[in-house]
């Protein structure tokens, strides 16, 4: 949507500038794990419960991918400007961040019930809204600022594309982790990790194309529309 935005207001696509190797090698190496972890729990018989090696391979795969985070959050902070660090510390914005966090929690019933009266009022299933809807509102505050930047001028074009990376690289890398170390059985979340690989191998295309344009907007919206619909027609519960 930020592309298509930007392609309206501009008529032109969104050019990445700078250096994005840190986070492109984040991206790689994250679907590389996150695939082998897929591999490792269809070839080896039985369960992370029954079978030690499955539960190895898993763990080691969650290890490193909370690793890869940790490396990407360190080399980000490091390379970030001294004089922008300066300004009132790191206690700010660790605030800042368990305040939004806090936030974040204490209105999702409201949400979540927002979504349901909206299933019921239109006869939309709720599931399908979920997935439709919840991570619009789950990532709002990067959306909101990435909006702003590109109104502002067309030369924050690649600044606005490169807030989304952070978040992108920690759903691929922290939030999966937990569920290989503890030796989950990955059965029943495959479809939602199979959609995870696709929109990784998506965002690592237009990071190696260096543009952001009509097309990749397009195809970007038509992959997000059709992962929903398959994860809805195939009856993962959005509470996964």
């Amino acid at each position: 949507l930020l592309g298509l935005v930007f392609f309206l207001k501009y008529r032109s696509p969104i050019t990445l500038e700078g250096k994005y190797s840190l986070e492109l090698r984040a991206l790689l190496v994250s679907t590389a794990l996150i695939g082998l972890a897929l591999l490792a729990s269809a070839l080896i018989p039985g369960t992370p419960g029954e079978n030690p090696l499955e539960h190895a391979v898993l763990a080691l795969n969650g290890v490193v991918l909370a690793s890869v985070y940790v490396i990407y959050a360190f080399k980000s902070f490091s390379a970030s400007n001294e004089e922008e660090k300066g300004e009132g510390g790191v206690a700010r914005p660790i605030l800042l961040l368990i305040a939004g966090g806090l936030l974040a929690i204490a209105v999702t019933p409201y949400f979540l019930k927002s979504v349901e009266e909206v299933s019921q009022r239109f006869g939309v299933p709720f599931e399908f809204l979920v997935y439709l809807v919840s991570p619009v509102a789950a990532e709002l505050e990067e959306k909101l600022s990435s909006y702003i930047m590109i109104f502002r001028g067309r030369e924050l074009g690649s600044p606005a594309v490169y807030s989304f990376l952070g978040s992108k690289i920690e759903n691929s890398t922290v939030l999966i982790s937990p569920f290989l170390i503890l030796g989950t059985d990955l059965t029943s979340y495959f479809p939602l990790l199979v959609a995870l690989i696709i929109s990784n191998l998506f965002s690592i295309a237009v990071l190696k194309d260096g543009r952001l344009g009509l097309k990749e907007s397009l195809i970007g919206l038509a992959l997000y529309v059709s992962i929903t619909l398959a994860l809805y027609s195939l009856g993962v519960a959005p509470s996964h």
